[in-house]
């Protein structure tokens, strides 16, 4: 198998372009916590976008490390597979017109397993944070189908 290193920015921001979620790594301490989320892309920074409800466990973990690591792996049809890794800083955004960028660059859609469209998260609600990840640290790859 002959696995391809990514070595251009271009090449793996495509691959943030095309991926839907990500899984994120949390750390606290020697605990540890991964959720999958989706998220949006900033146009030109190595940047990546998240909105949650600002309470339970992944809250927890935010807040006592916010330097944290994630990957998106996207399937392409005929079977290659593309993954990116990275890490850096998370933050909360307060400025709305930030927010506003923040949440039209996540991606959402599909159906949940329910079998009922995803939507957005509800805006007007205090409990919902945007935040944003300073990708520090970014490396891809790309597997051949086999």
């Amino acid at each position: 198998m002959n696995i391809h290193l990514l070595e251009s920015r271009e090449e793996i921001r495509e691959i943030l372009t095309n991926g839907r979620y990500t899984t994120l790594a949390l750390n606290d301490g020697n605990d540890s916590y991964i959720l999958t989320m989706h998220y949006g892309l900033h146009r030109k920074e190595d940047i990546l976008f998240f909105e949650c409800y600002g309470n339970g466990t992944k809250m927890d973990f935010f807040r006592s490390n916010p330097y944290i690591s994630g990957t998106v792996i996207a399937e392409s049809p005929d079977g290659t597979v593309s993954s990116v890794v990275y890490s850096g800083l998370l933050e909360v955004i307060h400025n709305p017109a930030e927010q506003e960028e923040a949440r039209s660059s996540i991606k959402t859609g599909g159906l949940s397993p329910s079998g009922k469209p995803y939507t957005a998260l509800e805006y007007s609600t205090d409990r919902i944070l945007v935040m944003k990840l300073t990708m520090e640290e970014l490396s891809g790859k790309v597997i051949p189908a086999f």
